[in-house]
C-alpha cells in the first residue's frame, strides 16, 4: 500500500467516523451520555464494528475500491476542540 493510499484510507476512515458521531448525536442523544468504565470522565464510548468503506459509483472514482474496514472500541470527547484548548494553551 503506498502512502497516498494509507492517507487517503485515514482521511476517509475520519470522514465516516465524524459522520457516525453526528449521526448517533442527532438521532440518539442518550447515547453520547452512555461511557464505559473504561473511558475517562467526560468521554464517551464508540463500540467498534465492521462497514464497506469506497464506493464502486463511475462518478465516484476516487473512493475506489469498496473495502471491507473493521473499527475497534474507542473513547472520544463528544464534542470537538482544538489542539490548543486540549494543552490548554488558549487561555
Amino acid at each position: 500500500m503506498s502512502l497516498d493510499h494509507f492517507k487517503n484510507s485515514v482521511q476517509k476512515l475520519l470522514t465516516v467516523l465524524g459522520i457516525f458521531i453526528l449521526a448517533v448525536a442527532i438521532f440518539s442523544p442518550s447515547a453520547l451520555a452512555a461511557s464505559s468504565p473504561t473511558c475517562p470522565e467526560n468521554m464517551v464510548f464508540i463500540s467498534g464494528g465492521e462497514f464497506k468503506m469506497g464506493s464502486d459509483q463511475p462518478e465516484f472514482l476516487e473512493e475506489l475500491p469498496v473495502e471491507d474496514v473493521s473499527i475497534s472500541s474507542f473513547c472520544i470527547d463528544p464534542y470537538e476542540i482544538t489542539v490548543a484548548k486540549r494543552l490548554g494553551m488558549d487561555g
